[in-house]
């Protein structure tokens, strides 16, 4: 699966963020290497992190994404 597929949660943003349980990263898009595409998709698939709105819009052909990492209390309950 492509970066660019993965499903957008539109009200995730980094206002809403941390009442969600995620913490902003940054932001990606088409213009984001191929390769760290990969690794962002892996993150989403395996590590729990979400895709949703960007802080910054890059591009104007509507590919940015905000890359979300659970908070660490999410991750160690994750783990249980």
């Amino acid at each position: 699966m492509k970066l660019l597929e993965l499903s957008i949660d539109e009200t995730l943003t980094p206002g809403t963020a941390n009442k969600r349980g995620y913490t902003y990263e940054m932001d990606v898009s088409s213009l984001t290497p191929a390769e760290l595409q990969d690794d962002f998709v892996e993150l989403v698939e395996k590590e729990g992190f979400k895709i949703g709105q960007p802080e910054y819009h890059m591009t104007d052909d509507n590919s940015d994404r905000g890359l979300y990492a659970p908070l660490e209390e999410k991750k160690e309950n994750k783990a249980d």
